[in-house]
């Protein structure tokens, strides 16, 4: 997409920051961004539009050296790894086990998904992440979708309405 902006408007000037999806929202709640895309949040301030771009499905991810397959059985007996326990991301995969009762062994606790990747591309556990549109299959990982609704997350682009860039 940025390839495809830059193209049609070489004198468009694009700043690209990452972080937690909070992060991002305050940064534009505060007029330091003009917008993110970033994980729907579970209550949005009322000055801000939320503007839905996908859902992810959730997958639970397993490394390919990793003799168990069934799903319950990785989540209750593998030591779990989490990714940021403080993001929305991983307090609705905590609110998900409660839900179901899946009690997981608490392993690890890391601040990127591709840590947590790479952690389990290693064996050292298991964990649930999105299935993200925008990154290929990690040909040392095995995953397993949750059922379609089950587990997804929102993923959306967030401005100020009062905004001079305001776009939606």
């Amino acid at each position: 997409a940025l390839a495809s902006i830059y193209r049609d408007h070489p004198d468009l000037k694009i700043e690209l920051f990452s972080g937690l999806s909070r992060r991002l929202i305050d940064h534009v709640a505060g007029g330091v961004l003009d917008l993110a895309l970033v994980s729907e949040p579970d209550h949005a301030d009322e000055d801000l539009t939320l503007t839905h771009i996908w859902k992810e499905p959730y997958q639970l991810i397993r490394s390919v050296n990793e003799h168990l397959s069934d799903p319950l059985e990785l989540l209750m007996q593998r030591p779990y790894i989490w990714f940021d326990r403080r993001t929305w991301l991983s307090r609705k995969i905590e609110r998900y086990f409660l839900e179901h009762n899946i009690v997981v062994q608490n392993a690890m606790e890391v601040d990127s998904i591709e840590a947590v990747e790479a952690l389990v591309s290693h064996n050292l556990g298991i964990s649930v992440i999105p299935k993200r549109a925008l990154t290929g299959e990690a040909t040392n990982l095995v995953s397993t979708l949750f059922a379609e609704g089950a587990l997804e997350r929102n993923v959306v682009l967030v401005n100020r309405k009062a905004s001079p860039r305001h776009i939606f």
